[in-house]
This record gives C-alpha cells, structure tokens and sequence, in this order.
C-alpha cells in the first residue's frame, strides 16, 4: 500500500511549497529510501521491494534530494535508518520517507515490518515492528517545511495469519492532521498488489511513471496513479485518498509556470493571469434539466465535454462538440437519493465526480435525458471510454471564510478544466438575466435552495471583475443559459468548486 503524508508544518511564515526545475531546486530536499524484500519468515519473501527502492531512489536524486539508500533492513537498522534521517532533516527544507516492504496494522496504528520479524502473536507487533509514528514524529520534529511519506507496504504478507487477530490485513485509516494529504495504493483494510509479473509493486510502478513529469501537482500526480492502478488491477485494487492539505508540491517545476503555495487558492504572481480567459468555444449547446434535481450530473457532464473537446481541438465547431454531449441520467442515476423515484432530490457534487473517475461517462446520444430510473448497467463499458483523471475541492484561504476569486481563476487557467460550483441560491437568482447581482435584502443565508453550476470563465474589465458560469436551466434562462457574477458576489455565494483532473486516455486510443 502507497501511504502518502505530506505535512507543511505549522509556522508564522507562509511557506512555500514548490518542485525545482533542474535536478536540485531552490529548497533543499532529503529522502531516505529503504526496500525491504528477504524476509527471516518462511513465505514472507517479495520479489520487488528492493526494485521500488532503487528505483524510487534514481528518481528522486534526478529530482533534487540527497539519497539515503537502505535495503533489507532488521528493526535495529529500520529505527538508526530513521533516526539518522530525522536528525539530518533539520538541515532540509523538504523530507521525504520511502518504505516498500511488508507493513501491517494493530491496535489502530500502522507498522512497518523489519526483515527479522517473526510475529507469532499479537502484541509483537509493537516489540518487533517500527511504528510509522516514529517516522512522523520525527519529522515533525525536525521541522521541516514540507514533510512527504510514501509507504508501498500492505501486501498480502502472511504475518497475521499465525496471530490471534489483533493483527489487520492491510493498513487502517490513518489520522492525518490538517494540512497533509494521506493517500493509499488500496482501501484501508485491503491488500495491494506486489506485481510479482513485473519489476514493480503495482502502486510504485504508476507513481514512477508521473514523478518526473514537469509543473504537475502532487494530487494531479495522485490522481494519474490512482487511475492507472484501478485500470491495471482491472477494479480490484482502487487507492483511497484522505486530503486535509491546504498547499500542493511539485517535483519538476519548470521557469515560468505558477508557483504553489501553501495558500494555493491565491494568486502567485498577477501578471501570470490573464485578464480575460474563457472556455465557451469548447461547451455544448445549453441543456434543460427540467423539473428533476439533476444540477450535479449536467455540471459534471458540460466539464466532461468541455475537456473531450479540447482534447480533440474542437474549439468554436458547435456540431461536433454537441456530438460528444454526455448524459446526466448516467450519473445521477447512480447518485441519487435513496427513495427518489421521481428523480427530484438531488445529489451531492463529490460523488457524482467520483462516478466520473472510476466509471466515466456515457453519450447522451447513447443514454437519453430524461430517462429517470434507467437501468445503466449496460452503459458501464462506454462510460469506461470517458473517465476523469481525479478532482479536488478548492477551499477557502486559511485566514479567510469563503473562495478566492484568484485561486478559482488559476484553476481555471492552470489546469484549462472548467469548474463545478456548489451555488446557495436566492429568490433573484431565479429570474436572472445576462448579469445578477443580489438584491439588497439577499444573503446565502436567505437561499430559497442550491444548485450546481459549471465555471468556465471570468473578465477582469467586466462589471469590475466577473466569473461566466454555464446553467442547465434551458437557454430562457440568463443570457441563453449564462450569466456573468462578480467575482466579490460569486466568492459570496459559492458553498463548495471542485477542480477536475484531465481525462483517461480513452481505450480505444490506448497503445
């Protein structure tokens, strides 16, 4: 299991939190990189714990870190490994701590599991495993500015089997402080794949195929893993993800491109947002959701075709991009509301999103709208075709209570995806035309409901500075189904937006 815990340490400075450009980056970086395959236990044995390392190893010195090296570690060398570490960290900006190997949970905390260990019953675990809390705290000792964990250690070891069950297969959730990010190669209590077939564990061979790639988040580069572990292991092996991260990391950060922060949702540098920016040559002709609750699923799908259709280069062809319009009922049908025959309650952004990522999308030439209660069974191979990368929230600065106009602007640019908005709306929203600004006795608290809306543009020079967003209420509604906000009413207004990842690769384009 991939376990990833990134932690920007809590200090009165705002901390930046970037990737160089060349091998060694303005911040100094430290890993220590330990495989551990030949295991003392008769059947504890893995082929490729000591591959992942090495090759963790190459790839991290290419990205700027000074290399610790360690293979085949007993629990005496496991703990001087980590505490050499940890004491050498005081002297870096960002840390890093690799471990493939067997690792197992008890009692509620996670273990990693020396070479010597022999385990015949449970409450070995603590005297002959290495808590991965002595990892932690001695990071967070050491101060540094951006602490990374990255633990490719749940496979199916045979461990618990000889104890009286204390022991857990796989790794459990683990409490994750806000801000870090904690990501496994499979669900907590399940096993990840040691890829036996190949040189790599399963989780370790995707995250080396997107660490090197330039100006790509940590959660983009996440997201490319997860997907292409649930692809590989064909459904059975789908990582989990626990984000309480308020800053983002990049590996390769080339000249020119953003810098994240901790504060991501900010701008970095005004004269990299441009003034005006727009994704409308890309969306589909306006829908009607009509009298269901289907806001969600018509968001999601104008961001799907937003992206097909940029990926084909599409821009300004209305026909073409219609042809690749996607169907609402396939995803709400499988997030709506326990009870809701009539289709008429609604649903929750995120797991419409995660329908999208794990499934995909179908064409609503293929699935018609309106079609509440179809079965979608029979829809679930095309869908596959059109899956998202991930998605993640966009949330308030840490010294503020709503959205940055600026940050959802860059997320707009950086990522060239629109944006799924979670809207409180007032009675004046309604009736709205080409521009809407609230009425003076108006506030989120006096909505009459909430609805989703798709974010896909903004223009500085507009009405002081306003966002675009696209509706599914038909083309009466707005200005043909838009309507521009002001940035300061929108930031207001909006509970909840969600950043989407870039497409799958569709299969049949796969090599």
């Amino acid at each position: 299991m991939l376990w990833t815990t990134i932690s920007a340490l809590a200090q009165s400075k705002s901390i930046k939190i970037v990737g160089g450009s060349a091998p060694r980056g303005t911040e100094r970086r430290l890993a220590l990189v330990v495989g551990n395959k030949d295991y003392a236990k008769p059947g504890a044995g893995l082929r490729n714990p000591v591959n992942d390392a090495t090759d963790m190893a190459q790839a991290l010195e290419e990205l700027g870190f000074t290399v610790l090296r360690r293979q085949n570690l007993n629990r005496s060398g496991l703990e001087a490994a980590i505490d050499e570490f940890t004491e050498q960290l005081t002297r870096y900006e960002v840390g890093l701590f690799y471990f493939s190997g067997h690792g197992l949970a008890f009692s509620g905390e996670n273990y990693l599991v020396p070479t010597d260990a022999s385990l015949s019953f449970e409450t070995q675990a603590r005297s002959q495993c290495v808590s991965l809390r002595r990892v932690l705290d001695g990071m967070e000792g050491a101060n540094a500015k951006v602490s990374l964990v990255f633990l490719d250690a749940c496979r199916n070891n045979p461990f618990p089997k000889s104890t009286k069950g204390g022991v857990s297969q796989g790794l459990v959730i683990p409490n994750n402080p806000r801000g870090s990010l904690v990501a496994f190669a499979t669900r907590d209590g399940r096993t990840a794949d040691d890829n036996p077939g190949e040189r790599n564990g399963l989780f370790t061979g995707e995250l080396l195929k997107h660490l090197r790639t330039p100006n790509l988040g940590l959660r983009a580069m996440l997201d490319r893993t997860i997907a292409g572990v649930e692809s590989r292991s064909g459904g059975h092996q789908i990582p989990g993800r626990y984000d309480e991260l308020r800053g983002d990391f990049m590996f390769v950060q080339t000249a020119g491109w953003p810098k994240v922060t901790e504060d991501r949702r900010d701008p970095v540098a005004d004269n990299i947002l441009p003034s005006v920016y727009s994704l409308k040559t890309y969306m589909p002709t306006i829908g009607n959701q009509g009298n269901y609750g289907t806001a969600v699923a018509w968001a999601a799908c104008y961001v799907r075709t937003i992206m097909e259709a940029r990926r084909q280069g599409l821009a300004g062809q209305q026909s073409a991009i219609d042809a690749l319009r996607f169907s609402p009922t396939y995803i709400f049908e499988q997030v709506k509301q326990v009870g809701d025959k009539e289709c008429q309650l609604g649903s929750l952004i995120e797991p419409a999103l995660l329908v999208m990522q794990r499934k995909g999308a179908v064409l609503l030439a293929s699935l018609p709208y309106p079609s509440c209660g179809a079965d979608i069974v029979a829809y679930h191979a095309q869908a596959s075709r059109y899956k998202i990368g991930g998605f993640e929230a966009l949330s308030p600065s840490s010294n503020q209570t709503r959205l940055s106009a600026d940050g959802l602007k860059q997320a707009l640019v950086v990522s060239k995806n629109a944006v799924v908005i979670g809207f409180q709306i007032p009675r004046s929203f309604m009736s709205a035309g080409e521009y809407w600004q609230p009425e003076p006795t108006e506030s989120p608290k006096s909505s009459v409901g909430s609805s989703a809306l798709t974010l896909i543009g903004y223009d500085d020079q507009k009405n002081g500075g306003s966002f675009l967003l696209a509706n599914s209420w038909g083309k009466n509604w707005g200005k043909e189904g838009y309507i521009w906000i002001r940035y300061d009413v929108l930031t207001q207004y909006a509970s909840l937006a969600y950043q989407i990842g870039d497409p799958v690769t569709p299969v049949s384009e796969k090599k």
